[in-house]
């Protein structure tokens, strides 16, 4: 029996150490689909709706919105984090296109400090993996998630509506007080003029009276 000891004994003539390593000829590379070939950008899609199932929405720009929830698959996640909601925007030109493929978290648990690290984290991946696909752009967001959430929270700016009221402000004053003038001063006057006529008048209406008296009957 021969002994599994390397040491023990030594090789005979004719006998050659086993190859440890295939040589580079020999490897072969992976085939691509033909339907990644002439149809990349369907066939990305195609590998996300297998994997997520997610709610799918045609965009007028001829893009594609895909709405679906990543659940971590590290056992040991730190974070109370059952699963990221994300929404992913793919131009109608990717990937031969410019524009790339964007990410925004839907989270309602997640502050939007963290939530914008995880974007950032996103675009981060998208501009370094170029030839990456979709779904090993997302395989990718789910190994560094931990790190991203685990950076210093982003500053955010809470922006409130308020009313303009300075337009009021600037409204002139001066005819109001004219007219409160204008009335403090005529009111005496038409008092004055009142009393006058109401003076005249009793006597006319005594007179009338007594010509409508007439002699007694």
């Amino acid at each position: 029996m021969a002994s599994l000891d390397p040491s023990a004994g030594s090789q005979g003539p004719g006998h050659s150490q086993a190859v440890s390593e295939p040589s580079s000829s020999r490897v072969v590379s992976k085939p691509v689909p033909s339907s990644q070939e002439t149809d990349p950008r369907g066939y990305q899609l195609s590998q996300l709706r297998r994997r997520f199932n997610p709610k799918e929405t045609n965009l007028p720009n001829g893009g594609t919105r895909l709405l679906f929830k990543l659940a971590p698959s590290d056992p040991d996640f730190p974070f109370d984090l059952d699963y990221l909601e994300c929404e992913v925007a793919v131009p109608g030109d990717y990937p031969k296109g410019s524009s790339r493929p964007a990410l925004a978290v839907k989270n309602s648990n997640i502050p939007r400090g963290f939530a914008i690290n995880i974007e950032r984290g996103w675009e981060k991946l998208v501009e370094e993996k170029k030839t990456s696909t979709l779904l090993s752009l997302m395989n990718m967001l789910d190994k560094n998630l931990e790190s991203f959430l685990s950076e210093q929270k982003a500053e955010t700016v809470k922006i409130m509506a308020f009313r303009d009221t300075r337009h009021l402000d600037q409204l002139p004053s001066a005819p109001l007080a004219n007219t409160a003038a204008s009335t403090k001063s005529t009111t005496p006057a038409k008092a004055r003029a009142r009393a006058a006529s109401g003076g005249s008048q009793a006597p006319e209406l005594l007179q009338r009276a007594v010509l409508y008296q007439g002699p007694d009957i």
